[in-house]
């Protein structure tokens, strides 16, 4: 029984804030927060809402709201996911890319543990860099030759991989740090009882 309402209590908890999260992604507040050198990078604050989840009960709620935030995209897809699904056949590009970025931040979080969360914070940071580098890589040789930019375009970007690889790691990096501050401000001072109150979602008391 314990089990099955530790169960019930992770998905409610991650139907909530990943509904949170959702909502926010909605609002598009986040195409007033462009990342300066590269404009079509934007700073997302719904997952501040993400990282406040994983502080205040751990990572399964939190890979599971990510799970329903990256569906919720999936369904309300963003243009440039439906051109380059139109050009080369790959699906739910920036849905997709949003969840990486999102499961390799918890990743390097989960790493170390909670009380040291200034090493737990670079371990995102580098584990976010390094990973989501493979698959922006890819996106400059394999996806952009395709899509229907003009030529100077598709010029740029694949004769600039190294400045433009350089500068998603700086914006990979300081969305962590942007992300998780907010959300450890306030699982510290403004939500302290959802901690003590949800702890035993993953960890239930023995019978």
């Amino acid at each position: 029984m314990s089990r099955l309402k530790s169960a019930s209590g992770i998905v409610a908890l991650s139907a909530v804030f990943g509904a949170l999260a959702y909502l926010i992604e909605l609002t598009g507040v986040s195409h007033f927060l462009p990342f300066p050198p590269l404009n079509y990078l934007l700073y997302d604050p719904a997952e501040i809402v993400i990282y406040l989840l994983y502080l205040a009960v751990g990572l399964k709620p939190a890979l599971l709201a990510t799970v329903l935030v990256v569906l919720g995209l999936s369904i309300n897809i963003d243009s440039f996911s439906v051109l380059i699904m139109s050009y080369t056949g790959i699906p739910f590009f920036g849905p997709i890319m949003k969840g990486l970025a999102i499961a390799s931040t918890l990743a390097g979080l989960t790493l170390i543990e909670k009380k040291r969360w200034k090493l737990a914070v670079c371990s995102a940071v580098i584990l976010r860099v390094v990973l989501m580098t493979i698959p922006n890589l890819a996106f400059i040789l394999l996806i952009v030759p395709k899509l229907p930019f003009p030529q100077p375009t598709i010029e740029w970007f694949t004769s600039n991989m190294t400045y433009i690889l350089a500068l998603t790691g700086l914006y990979n990096a300081s969305q962590v740090l942007i992300a998780f501050f907010p959300a450890q401000l306030i699982h510290k001072r403004l939500l302290p009882a959802l901690s003590r109150k949800f702890t035993s979602v993953e960890k239930p008391r023995p019978q």
